[in-house]
């Protein structure tokens, strides 16, 4: 009912830094290049309410199967897609070390 609605709690979309933005560019680009390797990442991204301002934040585990350029989505093996501007971080052993090099 009413009550319900009211007192779901929404959040705020979390800015990212140039820098945070570069970052998951860059992992992007390294997880489009082994996606035949069937990788395994942990998206956490931005779900925007249907019904009132703000949203809440998810998180995706899961083989990606393909990314849409077109589209600009990360499209995981069971079907999820995530469109690329709501992600917020992303983690997976392939990251493991290489962002101490950049």
């Amino acid at each position: 009912g009413t009550i319900q609605e009211t007192e779901r709690v929404t959040e705020g979309w979390i800015h990212l830094s140039e820098a945070e933005k570069d970052l998951l560019d860059e992992k992007l680009m390294l997880l489009a290049s082994r996606l035949e390797q069937r990788t395994c990442v942990t998206a956490v991204y931005y779900v925007p309410d249907e019904r009132k301002a703000g949203g809440r934040y998810e998180e995706q585990t899961g083989a990606v199967r393909k990314i849409d350029a077109y589209e600009k989505k990360l499209i995981f093996e069971d079907g999820t897609e995530i469109p690329v501007e709501r992600i917020v971080r992303m983690d997976g052993e392939i990251f493991r070390g290489w962002g101490e090099l950049l």
